[in-house]
């Protein structure tokens, strides 16, 4: 029941145009969504490791709309096929998004309990306080897509019903 997905962009945001039609009812939330995507642009976390984490939330939260989305995206921003899909089970051929990963999949399950162990993996591998907090923020600003996303399709299934 997904609606089809395009690869185009609003205002040079990275996110579905129905997406941000949906958002543009509300002009607050509209403009916090746009002002933290293009916030990404000044992450230490380079642009495949952002996308890496995006798709471990959705994936961690199985959510097809977002995964079919952020799949398509960083096809657009270079990544391969074959590195995706390795992403989308939680491995790749480099360490430190191996370890980003990681990270992102514990703070989605393990919401508001960071677990020690996972902090000293990511301190080990050489990741600072700053690119753990940008985890943080790209984990929680993809959930709150998912949850506008069910939000709108629920809102659009009642509409269609009467």
């Amino acid at each position: 029941m997904s609606p089809q997905l395009e690869i185009k962009s609003v205002s040079g945001v990275d996110l579905p145009v129905e997406f941000m039609e949906f958002l543009s009812a509300s002009p607050a939330v509209f403009k916090s969504v746009c002002l933290f995507e293009n916030s990404k642009e000044d992450f230490l976390l380079s642009t495949i490791e952002q996308k890496a984490i995006e798709i471990t939330v959705c994936e961690t939260l199985d959510d097809q709309y977002w995964i079919d989305y952020q799949m398509k995206s960083a096809l657009s921003k270079g990544m391969s096929l074959a590195e995706i899909l390795q992403i989308r089970i939680g491995l790749s051929n480099k360490k430190r998004i191996e370890v980003l990963l990681a990270a992102a999949k514990s703070i989605v399950i393990n919401y508001q309990n960071i677990n020690e162990q996972m902090l000293n993996v990511f301190a080990s591998e050489g990741l600072s306080e700053n690119e753990l907090l940008e985890v943080v923020s790209l984990v929680n600003q993809q959930k709150m897509r998912i949850q506008l996303t069910h939000y709108w399709l629920i809102k659009n299934s009642l509409q269609t019903r009467h």
